[in-house]
């Protein structure tokens, strides 16, 4: 599975052999930065809440809100003109107001800059099969009657505490109030009981060894073409080093 830290220097491959394609064209392009706004987790897999929140430490804080990363601001990019929107995109539609008509020269490759940069870096992974069998993973767990039965315990659990909730995943839905930049001394409880009770009924414990179960299935199903995937993005940040 590409983590953001990968994607992030693959992305920043693509953007130099974009900034190179654009100067062909005659085009002075300065990209977006990167990597200012990283995720809670490093990948799709999202572990630290996967199975609902878990620190409690966090929790007291935080209540079900995520902790702030210190993210940056990034500087608003320039207003660009029609043609060299099409040079970067090879799409001639409008990005957004304020872009102005403009001249440019011939020969955009298809899809413009970018999608020369993709093609050549072979760095197209917003579809994995790794994603994939996530998803398939995380959603037959669901539906497993171990976790079906530890679900059932949790919530009999937040019920003796005063809340009605059926799973981890919608307890919110009913006993958060409204929120707003930070969680109410109401949140902070209901998210306090949510984890004392996972903890009670080993929740978390009994779903990862469920879903781990069902994964080393799947991926011994799928182990060929996983590591052909992963080969892929080896040889892509490969690549992207390299671009200077």
């Amino acid at each position: 599975m590409l983590d953001y830290s990968d994607g992030v220097q693959i992305e920043r491959g693509q953007q130099r052999l974009a900034v190179a394609c654009m100067a062909r064209l005659g085009f002075s392009y300065k990209p977006p930065q990167l990597g200012l706004h990283p995720p809670a987790s490093s990948n799709d897999s999202n572990m630290p809440r996967r199975y609902g929140i878990t620190d409690r430490a966090e929790a007291q804080k935080w209540g079900y809100h995520v902790p702030p990363r210190g993210d940056q601001d990034a500087p608003s990019p320039a207003a660009m003109s029609m043609a060299e929107h099409e040079a970067l995109t090879g799409s001639a539609d409008a990005p957004r107001p304020g872009v102005t008509p403009g001249g440019g020269k011939n020969g955009v490759p298809k899809g413009g800059c970018i999608g020369e940069a993709r093609r050549k870096l072979d760095a197209d992974f917003t579809d994995t099969l790794a994603g994939r069998l996530n998803k398939e993973s995380f959603n037959k767990t669901l539906q497993d009657p171990q976790v079906k039965a530890v679900e059932r315990q949790w919530s009999a659990c937040m019920k003796s505490k005063g809340y009605q909730a059926g799973d981890p995943y919608t307890v919110t839905d009913t006993n958060r109030p409204a929120t707003g930049a930070t969680p109410s001394k109401e949140e902070i409880a209901v998210a306090l009981a949510d984890i004392d009770c996972k903890k009670t009924t080993h929740l978390v414990d009994k779903m990862f060894a469920v879903e781990s179960g069902i994964q080393h299935a799947l991926i011994e199903d799928q182990q060929l073409d996983l590591n052909a995937e992963q080969k892929k993005i080896s040889d892509a940040l490969r690549a992207s080093a390299d671009v200077t």
